[in-house]
């Protein structure tokens, strides 16, 4: 079902028990190392589903460090893997960013593990490329046509092979970057969810009003003049996770002369944005989350902007929450992905001039 001899290229059909194969190699792997492990995920050509592939599972894991990723060196091997700090048909400087443990002897390995930083751009590209071709089979078809021509003429030169696909691989990636419906801000922020954290959705809960509106209250005391506003699902009255999002508006330049009284309040801020200080904390079990925020940024406008949308659509906000509802089943960074896009599709729609209601 998998293993090749190293340096070969052979492409087979696509098998969906790779996925099952994936999932037990990334459970072994957890299980190993535990909490430096920060995410793995499956890439390459096994993890896209009708294109044929090399019969090796490759992954991508996510730690914090390269310095992690050399220390694993003794336990991997353990596990039957073997350190390569050379890759056919990768130059030193394409390498510097992961360490590269394989499994199976020389005459049929069976998994790549590419252990880099997570989040960064090797790690994105990686996944970007993936799901980008799982969702575009016209572009999926042609790699597996670029693929098949190339293993004609390199089946022993596997080196040869992949660099040939250079060019394919960076053009597609190009058309992903145009045809993401997410921002880069979006899709950073997804990169630092875990795999692991789940979905929590709780039904309404009218207490939560009367809590953030004691906190209004208490920067309205030291900031009378602020403009400040309750944010996210609590005020529109549907389901949520139980958090309070207040922001306080005030544009960056004027942040300074307002942070002493917020630190007052709250105490040192857990969180630093671009154009934002936020503070977070419980409070009679709520998760409250207080933002000092810049209202020209185009973050907290297109912010506002959805706000103001879905209070002022019924129909809107029935999707809005059945988008909430349904994802009791997914991970947090599933959840998150799927709000991003609708809340990037309504605000195409509104700029357009599209009748939503």
């Amino acid at each position: 079902m998998i293993g090749l001899k190293r340096g070969t290229v052979k492409l087979v059909p696509h098998n969906p028990k790779w996925s099952v194969l994936f999932e037990d190699e990334k459970q072994l792997l957890k299980n190993t190392f535990g909490n430096i492990i920060i995410s793995i995920e499956h890439i390459g050509s096994t993890a896209i589903p009708d294109i044929p592939a090399k019969p090796i599972i490759d992954m991508n894991i996510g730690v914090e460090s390269l310095e992690i990723a050399r220390s694993m060196k003794e336990k991997f091997e353990k596990l039957g893997y073997e350190y390569r700090p050379f890759v056919p048909g990768h130059t030193k400087e394409e390498l510097k960013w992961q360490e590269l443990y394989v499994k199976g002897p020389e005459a049929n390995r069976t998994h790549h593990a590419h252990v880099t930083v997570y989040g960064n751009n090797y790690w994105k590209n990686d996944l970007l490329f993936r799901d980008y071709l799982r969702k575009n089979s016209v572009r999926a078809k042609q790699y597996a046509e670029l693929k098949t021509e190339l293993v004609e003429k390199h089946a022993d030169d596997r080196g040869t092979y992949t660099k040939n696909k250079e060019q394919f691989i960076n053009d597609t990636l190009e058309m992903a970057r145009k045809d993401s419906p997410l921002t880069e801000g979006q899709i950073k922020y997804l990169a630092t969810i875990p795999d692991e954290k789940k979905m929590i959705v709780k039904p309404f809960n009218p207490r939560g009003l009367d809590i953030a509106n004691q906190v209004i209250a208490n920067i309205k005391s030291v900031e009378p003049n602020l403009e400040v506003l309750l944010l996210g699902s609590l005020p529109l009255k549907i389901s949520g996770q139980e958090d309070i999002d207040i922001s306080a508006f005030c544009i960056k330049s004027e942040q300074p002369k307002h942070f002493d009284n917020f630190k007052k309040l709250f105490g040192e801020p857990t969180r630093q944005g671009k154009n934002s200080i936020g503070w977070d904390f419980e409070k009679d079990g709520f998760s409250v989350s207080v933002w000092l925020t810049d209202p020209t940024a185009e973050t907290t406008k297109a912010q506002v902007e959805v706000f103001n949308l879905l209070k002022n659509n019924p129909e809107l906000l029935r999707e809005y929450e059945k988008i909430k509802e349904e994802a009791k089943d997914l991970s947090y960074k599933e959840y998150q992905r799927r709000k991003y896009e609708f809340y990037n599709r309504i605000l195409k729609e509104f700029a357009a001039g599209v009748k939503i209601q």
